[in-house]
């Protein structure tokens, strides 16, 4: 498949579900970032982030699934979610080069990136829809930035992973997309094909 560097998947014969992990690299805002690299560039950042995501929605493209779950998507949020695609679907940047049009283009390209590649091919109307994976409460309990430090919290992770689980396994076949640093193969019953697909540019950024 396009662009793909690395595949991992669980030997099971007869699976009940497939789940289909697509390893992530998020968009984060920039005091998130500087939390992370204090010296990080982060233009440069959000460039990367732009080659994986576009190498990911030419992956989906070619995988045909017409529906794709996203990573820190929950019921609560998704209708925010939906109205930032509408906007962005009438807002087209113009080209020019005053600094009114680069402002807009650079919270566009943001925005965008802040869809990431499922929500920029539902906006294209290439995929059907995107679902959440999360429940909200277990969401903000795994969130690592405490009082602006980042303190990871296995349990409260664990929990969540959990909780993600539970709602891809509505489907018998759940293509999601999300952080590569999260593998739900312990969470998974033995009966789940657990597929990780690791692209070219996502392992690089990692790298």
């Amino acid at each position: 498949m396009p662009g793909v560097a690395e595949v991992t998947a669980s030997a099971v014969e007869s699976p009940s579900n497939r789940v289909v992990h697509l390893l992530n690299w998020h968009r984060i805002p920039e005091d998130r970032f500087k939390l992370d690299d204090p010296d990080g560039d982060y233009q440069s950042f959000l460039d990367e982030l732009e080659a994986v995501q576009q190498e990911q929605m030419t992956l989906l493209r070619a995988m045909k699934d017409r529906v794709v779950f996203y990573e820190g998507l929950t019921t609560e949020n998704l209708a925010l979610y939906k109205r930032k695609i509408e906007r962005l679907r009438r807002m087209k940047p113009r080209k020019g080069d005053d600094p009114i049009d680069e402002l807009l283009a650079r919270f566009i390209r943001e925005d965008l990136l802040q869809l990431g590649a499922p929500g920029r091919l539902w906006m294209e109307e290439e995929i059907d829809a995107v679902l959440p994976t999360d429940d909200s409460k277990l969401l903000d309990a795994a969130d690592p930035v405490r009082d602006g430090k980042i303190q990871f919290d296995a349990q409260a992770v664990r929990a969540r992973e959990q909780g993600i689980v539970k709602i891809l396994l509505k489907q018998k076949e759940a293509v999601v997309v999300m952080g590569g640093a999260h593998n739900l193969a312990d969470n998974l019953p033995a009966n789940v094909s657990y597929v990780r697909l690791t692209t070219r540019r996502y392992k690089q950024a990692a790298e």
